[in-house]
């Protein structure tokens, strides 16, 4: 697992030559220590919470 640390507006680029680039950034950090993430990913990319991931995964295309 890789860690980093980042600032509100600070951005992460994931890079893969057959799907393109996803950019995580920050978008803020309020004081009840939830993060605040946007992504940016091509259309064909499905981003998903692991909570729904493992509520309904038949729904989503995974096994289940």
């Amino acid at each position: 697992m890789l860690v980093l640390h980042r600032k509100v507006e600070e951005k992460v680029v994931i890079s893969h030559p057959a799907i393109g680039e996803i950019v995580v950034t920050v978008l803020g950090i309020p004081q009840h220590g939830k993060v605040k993430l946007g992504f940016v990913a091509p259309p064909d990319v499905k981003i998903f919470r692991t909570e729904v991931l493992e509520r309904t995964p038949h729904e989503i295309g995974g096994e289940g």
